[in-house]
């Protein structure tokens, strides 16, 4: 038997994300061949808090990342009563440091 969908893969952009950046999170997956008109569902979680409910996007982002947005990031996809998630990604977000004058 052939998987409806693949195990799906958090990814984010920009790659290292510093304060301030707006910041994109996607989860990947692959529609199998066999059943290609799937419709799939995403969401996105950060350390066991869901931040994204199930929806027809992809995507998750938040503008001008923090300190506090760093942490531990996943996301799931559901289709056909079917619900896979992914590995957790590790979003560390680099300060910027102020000089003194």
């Amino acid at each position: 038997m052939k998987e409806l969908f693949t195990t799906p893969e958090i990814k984010v952009t920009p790659f290292p994300v510093m304060e301030g950046d707006n910041v994109t999170l996607t989860c990947h997956t692959n529609v199998s061949t066999y059943r290609p008109e799937t419709e799939l569902q995403f969401s996105f979680h950060k350390a066991e808090q869901n931040v994204q409910r199930f929806g027809s996007s992809d995507q998750y982002g938040f503008q001008s990342a923090k300190l506090e947005n760093s942490g531990e990031y996943y996301c799931e996809v559901s289709g056909r009563m079917i619900v896979k998630r992914s590995k957790e990604l590790n979003i560390e977000i680099i300060g910027k440091y102020k000089s003194r004058i």
